[in-house]
């Protein structure tokens, strides 16, 4: 198994399951403990060509703003897009 960089799996991964290319611009948060052995990486980024295609990963995209979230978004990422948007 070929190890990859975070970076470069969240772009791959992106692109494989929605058709759209993206450019990272910063790392947000890392978040330990949270489940044991695992690290979730919280990543800032941008579109940056493509058109969406759902996959059976992901079947649409919503953009809201933090005012009206959609249906099913757990509180805890509520909470952390909003702490995120609102600190950098």
């Amino acid at each position: 198994m070929e190890l990859e960089d975070p970076e470069d799996g969240l772009i791959r991964e992106i692109h494989e399951e929605t058709g759209l290319n993206i450019q990272i611009t910063g790392l947000s948060r890392a978040i330990f403990g949270q489940k044991p052995n695992r690290v979730d990486l919280v990543f800032k980024g941008r579109i940056t060509e493509g058109i969406f295609k759902p996959s059976s990963e992901i079947s649409e995209i919503v953009y809201c703003n933090i005012d009206s979230w959609p249906d099913g978004l757990p509180i805890e990422q509520r909470k952390l897009i909003k702490e995120i948007l609102s600190n950098g």
